[in-house]
Parts: structure tokens; sequence; C-alpha cells
């Protein structure tokens, strides 16, 4: 649903697209390596609040999220909400953090298999991967 790589860090997997539009926000990221237009709608969009926080500055477009995506992300942020750093960060140390070594790519077929993701879903993932893969040559 992301579309973008999660990368192992020190406090747990950090989308690495999403890392780098907060830095965009408060100035720590110039944007050299995406489009202007994506940097200016970023800039517009969300804002850092201090270290540790982002809110948005815009309504979300939910058109281009499926009710499951939707019902995903509403269970994450009822599940995550009431949660510490510390306990959110033991949480976020799984099989697949453990997976790779700092500042790697996590594969999404080990983020799902750590999720649970049935062998089913997993072979489902790794054919949509594949797919994915072979249509942008």
């Amino acid at each position: 649903m992301a579309g973008d790589r999660f990368v192992k860090m020190v406090d747990g997997p950090v989308p690495s697209d999403m890392y780098n539009f907060i830095k965009f926000t408060n100035g720590n990221h110039d944007g050299r390596n995406y489009p202007p237009a994506l940097v200016e709608k970023v800039k517009n969009s969300i804002a850092a609040v201090g270290r540790h926080n982002v809110i948005a500055l815009t309504l979300p477009d939910v058109d281009y999220l499926a009710q499951a995506e939707i019902d995903s992300l509403l269970w994450s942020v009822e599940k995550c909400a009431t949660l510490g750093f510390g306990k959110l960060r033991d949480l976020s140390h799984d099989q697949a953090w453990e997976s790779v070594k700092f500042n790697e790519t996590i594969e999404p077929v080990a983020i799902a298999a750590a999720g649970g993701a049935t062998p089913e879903e997993l072979d489902y993932l790794r054919e949509s991967l594949s797919n994915d893969f072979y249509a942008s040559l």
C-alpha cells in the first residue's frame, strides 16, 4: 500500500521516501532526487512539528485507497495510538527488522510474514511484486 521501501534503522523500519518527505518540510533535505512538483506538493501537504511529529495540512484523498487499505490503517491506528515510543520501538524490532543489516531495505515479503500473513498471502504478494517488477521494465 505504501509504495515505499522500508529501511532498517535503530528505532525500527523507516519508509525511506516518507522520511525524506518529512525532511523536506523542515529544511533537512533539498529534494534534489525528486521532481520539483512533488517536493512542493509535499511541502504544502504535511508539516513537521518538533522532532517526532508530523501533521497534515490538507485532507486525505481516500479515493486512492481500497476499503481493505482503509480498514488496515484504522486497525493500525487503533492498535498503536495509545502505545508509547518504547513499546512501538519494541514491536517494530521483529523478524523482518532482524533479517537485514542497518540501512538496508527490508523485503516486503519479510514484513508481511512478520505481520502474520498466511502462506497463500505471501505467495500472492510475491507474485504481485514480480508482476510490478516486470511491468516497470
